[in-house]
């Protein structure tokens, strides 16, 4: 198969799956992170504190916190946990619980109507671990069904200025064949450091994680998108299958 160049955009640590897999097809990646991941210190009365819910938002929270408030404070009898999708359902999985979750790419509103059907939430302790920012969503939901809600940063995201590399990458004759972003935040930080030439970056196939990060690129004006099951191994399969289609 032809070698075809890939630009990931994942910080580092959190790209292996996909950067391993890519290169395990023959392709080329080139590195490029769009963000990275700042570690939040938790408040001490979260680690303390006894909650009836731990909801998980991302993969992310999962690394971050689970020994620090999960394993060490939080895990009781009666403790239910949640995730908001799949992904970050399978590493609580891989953590020896079973968690609540919505089918589908998952999503705020639908863990709260999944946790609503599944629980009586009136008056429960819950606690949302969760980067910093976001739409305060999935807390108001859970508010409206009676639930004492309690929200807590554990990272934040930092966007990294890597345009030299993204410029090279678009210059005529490089032949960059696909892209990824695995958020929002890292997608707009992206087309912004491409300035003139985010029209050309626009122009590739961009490979994606949920449809919310898809429907920001069609608004940005991307001209082809696929939305994965996740941004790991999986997105591999799915770039490499549209190379061997195309």
């Amino acid at each position: 198969m032809t070698t075809r160049s890939v630009l990931v955009t994942r910080p580092e640590l959190r790209s292996s799956p996909l950067v391993d897999q890519l290169k395990a097809y023959g392709h080329a990646v080139i590195m490029c992170p769009a963000i990275k991941i700042e570690e939040l210190e938790l408040d001490q009365q979260i680690r303390n504190h006894k909650f009836d819910i731990v909801v998980f938002v991302s993969p992310t929270t999962v690394e971050l916190c689970w020994e620090a408030v999960a394993a060490r404070s939080l895990k009781k009898e009666q403790v239910v946990y949640a995730a908001v999708g799949a992904v970050t359902a399978r590493m609580l999985r891989d953590k020896g619980v079973e968690p609540i979750f919505p089918s589908g790419e998952g999503g705020a509103p639908e863990l709260a109507s999944e946790l609503n059907k599944s629980l009586n939430l009136m008056g429960r302790n819950i606690l949302i671990m969760k980067g910093q920012g976001g739409s305060g969503v999935l807390k108001e939901l859970l508010t409206d069904c009676g639930a004492v809600v309690v929200e807590s940063d554990c990272y934040r995201r930092v966007d990294i200025d890597n345009s030299e590399i993204l410029n090279k990458t678009l210059l005529p004759g490089y032949a960059l064949n696909a892209w990824m972003a695995s958020s929002r935040s890292a997608l707009s930080n992206l087309l912004s450091q491409a300035g003139n030439r985010a029209v050309d970056l626009k122009s590739i196939p961009l490979f994606v994680n949920h449809s919310r990060i898809a429907l920001d690129a069609l608004r940005s004006g991307v001209k082809t998108i696929f939305i994965c099951q996740s941004a790991g191994a999986e997105m591999a399969v799915a770039i490499n299958s549209w190379f061997a289609e195309h």
